[in-house]
């Protein structure tokens, strides 16, 4: 079925959502795909993935977001989204990592994961800690200068509806009207594109 579907749409989105539920053979078919861009299918047929863009989702690691931290002023996010993509490198170091909502860590521990890691991206999370007052907080500022083309800017599906336009609206007049258009237009949107292939 997958070669298949491929095969009759060479310029497809492929999601593998909750990729920890999958057989471990699957493992084996995506190294196959990431290392050489094609698939071979059980007749001997040769499909190519290069212009596939295959996003896998995971729930692992949220029975470890949802136990109680020890200690006082602990956060249970503490450090498991760094971990995460760490075992994701270590996996598959040619890998491309968006790091959804990394706007809610402390930004020179994103800044420290981005020098680590050339193909990590950055989704913000829009939070009113980036912009403030109309000024950009000082070390996002920093953040967005040392890794201008590694930020997007996300809106999260916690939202209404209604309550995009409103949200799209601040980020414009909050976080992205305080920095270069240069900047800002990267941030928007130019870095999406790039990240996904649509440039």
């Amino acid at each position: 079925l997958l070669t298949d579907g491929v095969d009759q749409h060479p310029h497809c989105v492929l999601l593998l959502d909750e990729i920890e539920k999958a057989h471990p053979d699957l493992f084996n078919v995506l190294l196959q795909i990431m290392d050489h861009g094609k698939l071979t299918d059980h007749n001997g047929k040769q499909v190519d993935f290069r212009n596939v863009v295959l996003i896998m989702t995971t729930n692992a690691g949220a029975s470890e977001l949802a136990k109680a931290a020890i200690g006082f002023g602990k956060s249970v996010k503490d450090q498991n989204d760094q971990e995460a993509i760490e075992r994701l490198f270590k996996q598959w170091p040619q890998a491309r990592i968006l790091w959804a909502h990394s706007g809610f860590d402390r930004p020179e521990k994103v800044r420290e994961m981005l020098r680590r890691y050339p193909t990590l991206w950055c989704d913000l999370a829009f939070l009113t800690a980036h912009a403030s007052n109309g000024k950009v907080a000082p070390a996002w500022r920093e953040a967005f200068l040392e890794f201008p083309d590694r930020f997007v800017v996300g809106i999260d599906d916690v939202f209404s509806w209604d309550e995009y336009e409103q949200t799209a609206n601040n980020i414009r007049s909050g976080l992205l009207a305080n920095l270069k258009p240069e900047t800002a237009e990267k941030l928007a949107y130019r870095n999406a594109q790039a990240l996904f292939g649509l440039e």
